[in-house]
């Protein structure tokens, strides 16, 4: 079936302040650690990130539009006793019941700190949260674990996602699926402040199987420097680098690799058309001084009236940054010269999450990963992702367009963890996803450190006979993997 792509813009969030106290007055949503403000304020703050959606940016092709679902024999239970919650910040527009999501309860984690309160999936507070993003991994979620107790949370700033993690942790939910990435709160090596607040679902046996990101083709990552004492660094012998950006507003996160080291380099960051006109700056201050606010990177905001090449400069403003390992990612772009390696966003690097990979359904098994799908660290202990899902999922919320990247494989492996932790309630949640990770199909079972697909792709036995063995011969998709109708692609510019 011929599916027709529909795209849209990349919607900048609001500029927003964190400050580290609780119920400030002026707060718009608070946690129990801090508050988030729409003014810069005169006591220490840090910006407050909103996450990226990660739906991928190409045009959609085709899609199965059916997959057998009789696999996982009709004796076993459909997730049942297992609680499921969905972190995404995108549920506008959703008429749950007409969706088949009539027993889904939701919680709002920015309306109070306590996630009490339902959603309004009508009235949006920011135009970023206009669409139904989340409503479509939770679609997911229930064609392939129907009998599974499904929440769906309200989650967009890391105050939110605090708010998150703690109702998680007080209501004993199992698994958290999360269609989303988090830009600037550490060099992507699974530290800083999401990784740690991921880690405490972990401590108390929730496991947060996430989106590995779509950003293969929009990462660069590699050591800047400045032979020629000009004051503007070089990437691989050149004065900036180029990066194809959409039309409108546009952003590109640049870090480098001195979260433990804050100021002892300063930069700004530019970005100049195709013409040499400016058309993105900044210059946020990194100083050893102030200890409060000092985080190593910029945020360049890009404005352009049509698509087109940009090339983005990185000036020193202080320091002696020769040599210095220098991160760039642009969720909407693509580098001249991307570099995959280590493309992961937050919280995926941390070894407690699960990040996934997308594989295109259409001849699942022996496709590789998807050229967008984003990668791991090559030479890192951890494989990361740690499997992969496909992608190419047809949706109710969606129509006939469908659902591609990430945000749609992550989904896949959580409603896959429900279905084994449903049949073995023994089972933690970490415990039934290394029973799923060793059923993961892999063409090359000796290949297990393969930042691509990850330990492989995720699918469920035919029989007990053959649960026990990792490397079944390849059958025909419709006799290996669970998955139902109306699960397809859906690709977006993010």
């Amino acid at each position: 079936m011929i599916l027709a792509s529909i795209l849209m813009l990349p919607i900048e969030p609001p500029m927003l302040y964190r400050v580290e106290t609780p119920a400030h007055e002026d707060a718009i949503t608070s946690s129990s650690t801090g508050s988030v403000l729409t003014y810069q304020p005169d006591a220490p703050w840090r910006y407050e990130q909103i996450p990226t959606l990660d739906q991928a940016d190409a045009v959609a092709q085709h899609a199965i539009s059916a997959l057998n679902t009789d696999v996982w024999n009709a004796t076993r239970s459909g997730g049942e006793g297992v609680k499921i919650a969905i972190f995404d910040y995108q549920w506008i527009g959703a008429e749950l019941p007409q969706l088949g999501l009539t027993n889904a309860v939701t919680h709002d984690c920015w309306a109070h700190e306590s996630c009490a309160p339902a959603l309004d999936t009508f009235t949006p507070r920011f135009s970023f949260e206009t669409g139904s993003h989340g409503v479509a991994c939770a679609e997911i979620i229930h064609a392939l674990a129907p009998d599974a107790e499904l929440h769906l949370v309200y989650v967009s700033s890391y105050t939110t996602f605090e708010n998150a993690v703690d109702w998680a942790i007080r209501e004993g939910i199992d698994i958290v699926s999360m269609s989303m990435s988090y830009f600037n709160y550490s060099f992507y090596d699974g530290t800083g402040d999401i990784s740690r607040t991921a880690a405490r679902l972990a401590d108390h046996g929730t496991l947060m199987v996430t989106s590995a990101g779509n950003y293969a083709q929009s990462h660069w990552r590699g050591l800047v420097t400045d032979l020629d004492n000009d004051g503007t660094m070089e990437f691989d012998g050149e004065n900036g680098i180029w990066v194809y950006m959409s039309a409108g507003q546009s952003g590109l996160n640049i870090t480098w690799d001195e979260f433990f080291l804050c100021g002892q380099t300063d930069f700004d960051a530019i970005a100049r058309s195709e013409d040499g006109d400016i058309i993105g700056r900044s210059d946020d201050l990194q100083t050893f001084y102030d200890t409060q606010h000092c985080e190593p990177f910029e945020r360049l905001v890009v404005n352009q009236s049509e698509a087109g090449w940009v090339y983005v400069q990185l000036q020193l403003s202080s320091g002696s940054p020769d040599g210095l390992l220098v991160d760039i990612l642009a969720p909407s772009g693509t580098f001249y010269t991307p570099v995959a390696d280590n493309s992961i966003a937050d919280p995926g690097p941390h070894p407690s999450v699960v990040a996934v990979g997308a594989v295109n359904v259409d001849n699942y098994l022996t496709n590789d990963a998807e050229v967008f799908s984003s990668r791991g660290n090559p030479t890192g202990l951890l494989v990361k992702p740690e499997i992969s899902g496909p992608d190419g999922l047809d949706t109710l919320t969606y129509g006939a367009a469908a659902f591609f990247g990430t945000s749609a494989s992550a989904p896949t492996v959580a409603a896959s963890l429900a279905l084994v932790l449903s049949d073995d309630p023994t089972l933690s949640p970490r415990e039934g996803f290394e029973k799923l990770k060793g059923w993961a199909w892999n063409s090359d079972p000796s290949d297990w450190h393969n930042n691509d697909i990850g330990n492989g792709k995720v699918r469920l036995p035919v029989s007990d006979e053959t649960a026990g063995c990792s490397t079944i011969p390849p059958a025909p998709t419709s006799l290996l993997i669970i998955f139902l109708p109306l699960l397809g692609i859906r690709r977006f510019l993010s």
